[in-house]
């Protein structure tokens, strides 16, 4: 089975410098298990000219493919915006995921990611890990997964030579509720501290509403908050986004 959704922005009130951790559950497939293959392209943009010029570029691709009792996840995603000769955003990230479905409530997952973001000062930052992914609650309108893995980090900071390696806990609780047959909302929760140094972490909770308008045509509302108790320099400690769209799947 082949879906392909295509995600319009409809408006965005954004206060938000850039994303330090990947909302994965997000993407994952939403109210079923039994998905053969998954993917969404988004691509936008935008060109204005008053008095300065106005670029604003982005895009991204979702690829998930289920095969017996293996998941392959791939998320690809950037964003430019630059005003006459500054950029007030410029990042990125390629994160891979593979997943071993052991039973119907446990699973165990490895990933990778890279990634970039100019605003907090991020040239470069680069992961991987591995841990378990439980399913603690199913029925037929809700569910809920809580998983932990480790992983091990490496940051570049902008103009620097060199970078910073690091060990963390990465854990996540994640839950869905069908409120109707049009409408279902996803909040996921994630908590990433250092192994060497607990007041080191990042928080992440991310909250989304989806409205079937009509058939294959969804209105999407959505709400994350980040805080990273480490940042570089002058990057913000807190950053926040709320965003709408509409997607429809054909």
């Amino acid at each position: 089975m082949i879906r392909l959704l295509l995600v319009l922005s409809l408006t965005s009130s954004t206060y938000f410098l850039g994303a330090q951790i990947v909302n994965v559950e997000d993407r994952r497939g939403t109210f079923t298990d039994t998905i053969g293959w998954f993917e969404s392209l988004e691509l936008g943009f935008n060109l204005i000219q008053n008095n300065d010029r106005i670029v604003n570029i982005k895009g991204s691709f979702y690829l998930e493919v289920l095969q017996k009792k293996r998941v392959f996840l791939s998320i690809t995603k950037f964003e430019f915006i630059r005003a006459g000769d500054q950029n007030f955003v410029d990042q990125g990230f390629q994160h891979l995921r593979f997943t071993r479905i052991i039973s119907n409530r446990l699973r165990f997952e490895t990933f990778g990611q890279i990634q970039y973001n100019e605003q907090i000062l991020v040239r470069l930052r680069a992961l991987a890990g591995a841990g378990p992914r439980l399913r603690i609650h199913k029925d037929k309108k809700s569910k809920a997964y809580y998983g932990i893995a480790y992983m091990y980090e490496y940051e570049e900071k902008s103009e620097s030579t060199g970078g910073l390696g690091m060990h963390r806990i990465s854990t996540y609780l994640s839950a869905a509720y069908k409120i109707s047959k049009s409408t279902f909302i996803n909040s996921t929760t994630y908590y990433q501290p250092s192994i060497m140094k607990i007041s080191d972490f990042r928080f992440l909770n991310e909250t989304t509403i989806n409205f079937k308008i009509i058939k294959n045509l969804y209105f999407r509302n959505s709400f994350s908050l980040i805080y990273d108790s480490q940042v570089f320099d002058s990057a913000p400690e807190l950053t926040y986004e709320l965003s709408n769209s509409i997607r429809y799947n054909f």
